[in-house]
C-alpha cells in the first residue's frame, strides 16, 4: 500500500495512467547558474530515442516530466541573446521513484572553430547535436564567441558546430572581402574543451563575384551546413559581402553548404557547394542584368481542370540563370480571350497564386504578367511586363489535361556591362533566347527594341549576324536602357516582354515615374538628430505622404549617404511603410521604420552626418508608380561622452580648482569608443542652490582625448564639462562634480 501511495505522489499532476501502461515517475530537470536566460530542456529514452517534452515556463530554470523507468539523456540549451548561450547534456536513470536531475551551466566551456587568420573574427556559431539514432536535436545559435557546451561522453552522440567568421569590424556598409563557413563534428559526446583549430591552407576556396544592380554597397550571403551523414540544423547564417568585386569563400572540404544571396528584398538561389580542399578553378558570377521571369523549380504557372493557376514567383532571375525573386515587389495578372476579359487580379505579392477559369468555349488566350519593384538595391528591372498568347490546342491535352502553361521565357544577355551592370556609350550586343516551358516546343525571337526614356519611345535594334543577336546603341545621355523582345513558338504562341531599366547607362541615375503617383517630403526622426547605438539595433522613423488618385498599394523609403547615383552608404527600411488614406483625399500618410546601429548597419565613421531620402510608391492598378530621390534629410551622428573630475576637494577660497576630463566618441568601425582629439570643451559652474550654469573657460582635448581647465574657487557649487559636438559627433555633458569651498 505504501508503494502505491509513493507512485501516486510521483505522478501527481502529470495526468492519469492508461490502463496497462508502464508506471511513470515525476522527474524534475533543473538548470543551475543560467539565471536571466531563456532555456529549453529535452529528454530522450536512450533505448528507443523517443523524445519527451519538458515544459519550462518563461524565465524558469526547471521543468517536470513523467517518465517510465529507464535510461535517459537530457540536454538543456539556454540563451540570453547577447552574452550567454550554451548546452548542458547529461545522462540519468529513472528507477522506481520520483527524482531530480541537476544540470550546471557553469560546466559549459566555449565551443568553436578557430583559423590561423588573425584578421578573422567569429560572427555566429550554429550548433546542434545528432543523437545515436541519427536525428538532429537541441539546436542553438551563439553570436561571436558566446556559445558553450558542457562535456559528456556518450557513444553515438555528436556535437555539430557550424562556425562563420569574417574580417573583424565588417558590417553592412563595410562588407568583409572573405567569409569562412567551417563545420566540425565532435563524435561520441562533447569534450572538455570543444574547440578545434583549422588551417586556411587546408580549406576549400570559392571565389564569387556579385554584380551590383542598384545603389547598395553590399549584398547578404546566407548559408547553412550539412554533415556528411546529412544532419543539419536548417539555420541559415548571414554576413554582408561586397558588390562589384569578388569575395573569397573558405569552406570545410567535403561539407555541403546550401546558399542564397540577397540584395535587400531581392534574393537569388545559389548552387549548393560541396568542394574538395584547394582553390576552385573558376570564379562564380551572380547578379548579371537584366532580371526577368523564368519557371521556378518549386512553383510555376500551370493549367488543370479548365483553370489557369498563375504563379510567377521567380520573376526576377538573373542572366546567369539563378532563380530570383523580390519579396517587396508587386505583381498583377490579366487574362483575356479576344476582347473578353476572363480575369484581372488586384496588386498581389510575388508569391500569391491567381486562378482564372478557362471555359472550353474560348479558343485563344492572352496572359499579361507584370511585376513592379523599387528600392535602393532594386533600381534595375523596375517594371517587367510579359504578354503571352497561345491557342487552346497548346494547352495540356488540348485543354483536357494538366501541366505547365505553353509559354516561353525570354532570356536576355547584354554584353559589355561593368560590375555595376552599366554600359558605356556606344554599341552593345544583346542576345535574345526564348526558352519554352513545354518540352518539344521551339521558339524564335523576331524583334528586339530599346528605349532610353523609360519606354516613352522605342528604337528597333539591328540584327548582328548570329541568330538572336542584336546591336543596341547606348546613348551618352542614357541613365538606363529599357529592352523589349518579341517572338513566336512552334505551338502557335507568341510572347512580348518589356523590361524597363533593363541595365544602366553612362549618365547619372534618375527617378522613375509613370502616371500620377507622387511622394512628398520625408521627415526623419521627427526632424531631430539621430544618435544610434554603438552596438545592438535601434530604429529611426521616417514619415512621408504618397498621393495617387487610384489608391496606393505599397510604398517605402530608404536613406542614402553621398550621391543618389553612387552612394557610399544605404539604410533600408525593415518592411514597406504603413500607409493610411486621408478621408476624402487621394493622399496617404505613411510611416516606416529604418533599423540603425553604429557598428552593424552603418559601420564607417565617415558616414556620420547628413543622409538623404529616397522613396517609392505603387498605385493600386500597378500602372502608375514612382521611385527616386525626394526632399528630406536626416542627421545621423556618432555618440560622445565626457568624464569630469574637479580637484582639490574641498578647496580654499580663492584657490585654483583644476577640472579634468576625457572626451570619447563611438567608433563605428570597431564597435568601441575612441578618443576625440583637438575638440573644444567648455567648463561650466553652477552655484549651490542655483539652477543657472555659467561658462568659466574652455580647453582643447589632446591626443588622448584629455582636457584640463582651471578656475578660481569662490563659493560652493558643481562643475561640469560640455562638448558642443560637430556635424559628425553628438553634443554631450559630463556628470556634475560638486566642490565645497572652506
Amino acid at each position: 500500500m505504501a508503494g502505491a501511495l509513493a507512485l501516486l505522489a510521483a505522478g501527481a499532476g502529470l495526468g492519469a495512467q492508461p490502463a496497462g501502461a508502464a508506471p511513470t515517475y515525476a522527474v524534475k530537470v533543473q538548470l543551475l547558474h543560467a539565471a536571466g536566460t531563456q532555456s529549453e530542456i529535452h529528454v530522450w529514452d536512450r533505448t528507443t530515442w523517443k523524445e519527451y517534452d519538458v515544459p519550462v515556463a518563461d524565465g524558469a530554470d526547471s521543468g517536470t516530466v513523467a517518465l517510465p523507468a529507464g535510461d535517459y539523456l537530457t540536454i538543456a540549451n539556454y540563451t540570453d541573446w547577447t552574452v550567454r548561450t550554451g548546452f548542458v547534456p547529461k545522462t540519468f536513470k529513472v528507477a522506481s521513484a520520483a527524482t531530480t536531475v541537476t544540470l550546471d551551466a557553469d560546466l559549459a566551456k566555449p565551443a568553436g572553430i578557430t583559423v590561423d587568420d588573425p584578421g578573422a573574427g567569429p560572427v555566429v556559431t550554429d550548433a546542434w547535436y545528432t543523437l545515436p539514432d541519427g536525428q538532429p536535436a537541441a539546436f542553438q545559435v551563439g553570436w561571436g564567441k558566446q556559445l558553450s557546451a558542457a562535456p559528456i561522453a556518450l557513444p553515438g552522440l555528436t556535437l555539430n558546430l557550424h562556425q562563420v567568421l569574417q574580417k573583424k569590424g565588417a558590417g553592412q556598409n563595410r562588407p568583409s572581402p572573405y567569409r569562412y563557413d567551417l563545420l566540425h563534428q565532435f563524435h561520441d559526446g562533447s569534450p572538455a574543451s570543444p574547440v578545434v583549430a583549422v588551417s586556411t591552407a587546408g580549406l576549400a576556396v570559392q571565389h564569387t563575384s556579385v554584380r551590383a544592380q542598384g545603389a547598395g554597397t553590399s549584398a547578404t550571403l546566407w548559408a547553412t551546413a550539412s554533415t556528411e551523414d546529412g544532419s543539419q540544423s536548417g539555420t541559415y547564417v548571414d554576413t554582408a559581402v561586397p558588390l562589384a568585386v569578388s569575395y573569397t569563400h573558405y569552406l570545410t572540404p567535403g561539407a555541403r553548404f546550401e546558399r542564397y544571396l540577397e540584395y535587400g528584398p531581392h534574393s537569388f538561389d545559389l548552387p549548393h557547394l560541396e568542394l574538395p580542399a584547394g582553390d576552385a578553378a573558376a570564379t562564380e558570377y551572380v547578379g548579371r542584368a537584366p532580371f526577368t521571369n523564368r519557371a521556378s523549380q518549386f512553383t510555376a504557372s500551370g493549367y488543370a481542370d479548365g483553370t489557369f493557376s498563375l504563379n510567377e514567383s521567380s520573376s526576377l532571375s538573373d542572366a546567369y540563370g539563378h532563380e530570383g525573386r523580390d519579396n517587396e515587389s508587386r505583381t498583377t495578372y490579366r487574362v483575356t480571350s479576344g476582347a473578353t476579359v476572363l480575369g484581372a487580379s488586384s496588386v498581389l505579392s510575388p508569391y500569391d497564386t491567381y486562378t482564372v477559369d478557362a471555359a472550353a468555349s474560348y479558343t485563344t488566350f492572352k496572359i499579361n504578367h507584370t511585376v513592379l519593384r523599387a528600392g535602393a538595391q532594386s533600381r534595375l528591372s523596375s517594371r517587367v511586363s510579359t504578354d503571352w498568347s497561345f491557342p487552346r490546342s497548346a494547352l495540356p491535352g488540348g485543354g483536357a489535361g494538366t501541366g505547365q502553361l505553353p509559354v516561353v521565357d525570354p532570356q536576355l544577355t547584354v554584353g559589355g556591362l561593368d560590375a555595376r551592370n552599366r554600359a558605356a556609350a556606344g554599341p552593345v550586343q544583346v542576345k535574345a533566347v526564348l526558352v519554352p516551358r513545354v518540352a518539344g516546343t521551339t521558339a524564335t525571337p523576331t524583334k528586339v527594341e530599346y528605349s532610353k526614356d523609360d519606354g516613352a519611345t522605342w528604337v528597333a535594334a539591328s540584327a548582328a549576324g548570329a541568330p538572336g543577336t542584336y546591336t543596341v546603341t547606348v546613348p551618352a545621355d542614357a541613365a538606363f536602357v529599357a529592352l523589349r523582345v518579341s517572338g513566336t513558338d512552334s505551338a502557335g504562341g507568341a510572347v512580348t516582354q518589356t523590361v524597363l531599366r533593363a541595365f544602366g547607362g553612362p549618365a547619372a541615375e534618375n527617378a522613375l515615374k509613370a502616371g500620377a503617383t507622387s511622394v512628398g517630403t520625408v521627415v526623419v526622426n521627427e526632424g531631430k538628430t539621430f544618435v544610434p547605438r554603438l552596438t545592438g539595433q535601434g530604429a529611426v522613423t521616417a514619415t512621408f505622404t504618397a498621393t495617387e488618385p487610384s489608391g496606393i498599394s505599397a510604398a517605402g523609403v530608404y536613406l542614402y549617404h553621398g550621391s543618389y547615383d553612387s552612394p557610399d552608404g544605404i539604410l533600408n527600411e525593415s518592411a514597406p511603410a504603413d500607409c493610411v488614406k486621408r478621408p476624402a483625399s487621394s493622399t496617404y500618410d505613411c510611416v516606416a521604420a529604418i533599423p540603425v546601429s553604429g557598428r552593424d548597419r552603418i559601420g564607417l565613421n565617415k558616414l556620420a552626418g547628413t543622409w538623404s531620402a529616397a522613396a517609392w510608391a505603387f498605385a493600386e492598378g500597378g500602372t502608375s508608380f514612382f521611385s527616386g530621390p525626394v526632399p528630406g534629410t536626416g542627421a545621423v551622428k556618432r555618440s560622445s561622452a565626457l568624464t569630469v573630475d574637479a580637484a582639490p576637494e574641498p578647496v580654499d577660497p580663492g584657490a585654483t580648482v583644476t577640472v579634468t576630463g576625457k572626451l570619447t566618441g563611438s567608433a563605428w568601425e570597431y564597435g568601441a569608443s575612441t578618443a576625440l582629439t583637438g575638440q573644444k570643451v567648455e567648463l561650466q559652474f553652477r552655484k549651490a542652490g542655483s539652477t543657472t550654469w555659467t561658462v568659466l573657460g574652455s580647453g582643447t582635448t589632446d591626443g588622448k582625448g584629455a582636457v584640463k581647465v582651471t578656475a578660481k574657487a569662490t563659493v560652493d557649487g558643481g562643475y561640469r564639462l560640455r562638448y558642443a559636438g560637430t556635424s559628425a559627433s553628438a553634443s554631450c555633458y559630463s556628470s556634475v562634480d560638486n566642490v565645497d569651498v572652506r
